[in-house]
């Protein structure tokens, strides 16, 4: 998260460090998925930004962490018949050299790893058609530093891709900071308005907000966050996700809420201080509502009003609510039918929804 050349000379800081266990945990999901999908002859991973590796202590950075869970994935490539590519790029050489000496001690017969060293526009413009290509799927991460690289018409063109799932990282402080700026202007239309009614932290929810009314209403694309917090630091970065399907946001939520067990989307308390509850009368009228309990609430005014009337409904609103559908919506279900609210009936939430149109039924019906 800084922007000279000697940043991994030094230890990865918590930020960065939750930064890579969120992606870890996105491509494992990810990959689980295309590496089994019969029409897919190729996979392939960008990273935009790779830089050199890893830290001075050793730990993994992005591009050790992605080899990692391709060595796991191994014998379903080969089983399969799936040929693996992995772009590394980085516009600064040192960590490019750094980097290749780092790939040279390693021997991997399974996948091509290819390595540049570009800016990220070059470099992105040069490998679109490898993006394109049929029966291929594509992760592509891009770890920038700042804002700039990954402008609106760069999450147009990814928005437009089948196959392809992205996650990028932005300095959401900078943005609410600058964005009013003629130099921020040339490469986002996001305006200080955009922050208005936004607490601090939720800064990168504003961004959020704004990236997702960029995207072309006809065309379905699901994008989530996660906030992060440097220590001793107030300024809000953040990762956003995106897919053009529901399955790849909810493995992106997956590996959110492993981490986040409280929201989902934050490595400090992005909806305020957890002790704050604890500090108050033991009465529950003083309780603040948390992310679920408001999930919860809106999601049974709708199916009861038939707003949401089958299962791949309850679905779709759980996870653009932020939240899992057997996690989170099968418990408040199950729960419905315990009060009375609706009658005994089975319907799924898992995966299946997607396909499984199952009509909920009402007491009325």
């Amino acid at each position: 998260m800084a922007s000279n050349s000697t940043f991994h000379a030094n230890d990865f800081d918590d930020g960065t460090k939750i930064k890579l266990a969120v992606l870890k945990q996105d491509f494992v999901g990810w990959l689980g998925n295309w590496c089994q999908a019969e029409y897919i002859s190729q996979i392939n991973v960008f990273d935009f930004f790779a830089g050199s590796g890893q830290d001075g202590s050793g730990e993994d950075g992005s591009p050790l962490v992605f080899i990692k869970v391709l060595e796991y994935f191994k014998p379903r490539f080969v089983n399969g018949g799936i040929q693996v590519v992995l772009y590394l790029n980085d516009i600064d050489k040192r960590k490019i050299e750094a980097l290749e000496s780092l790939m040279s001690k390693r021997e991997y017969d399974f996948f091509k790893t290819i390595i540049s060293n570009e800016p990220f526009q070059d470099c992105f413009e040069r490998l679109k058609p490898v993006l394109e290509g049929d029966s291929t799927a594509n992760f592509v991460f891009m770890d920038q530093f700042g804002i700039k690289d990954v402008s609106i018409s760069v999450l147009e063109y990814f928005s437009g891709l089948a196959r392809t799932d992205i996650l990028f990282f932005i300095s959401s402080s900078f943005a609410k900071r600058f964005a009013d700026s003629p130099e921020f202007s040339k490469y986002h239309d996001i305006s200080r308005r955009e922050f208005i009614g936004f607490d601090h932290n939720e800064t990168h929810r504003a961004v959020l907000n704004y990236f997702r009314s960029v995207i072309p209403t006809n065309r379905p694309y699901y994008l989530a966050p996660f906030s992060l917090k440097k220590p001793k630091s107030s300024n809000i970065y953040g990762l956003i996700h995106g897919s053009g399907h529901l399955r790849g946001l909810e493995v992106f939520l997956k590996a959110a809420w492993d981490i986040d067990t409280t929201t989902g989307e934050a490595n400090f308390p992005i909806d305020g201080d957890e002790d704050f509850q604890d500090q108050l009368p033991l009465l529950d009228s003083f309780s603040k509502p948390t992310k679920v309990d408001r999930f919860e609430k809106k999601l049974k005014e709708l199916i009861l009003s038939k707003e949401l009337q089958t299962n791949r409904d309850v679905y779709e609103f759980t996870l653009k609510s932020g939240l899992l559908p057997t996690k989170h919506a099968r418990p408040k279900f199950e729960d419905m039918k315990k009060n009375g609210d609706i009658p005994k009936q089975r319907v799924g939430f898992g995966t299946k929804a997607i396909k499984n149109n199952t009509r909920i039924i009402l007491n009325h019906e």
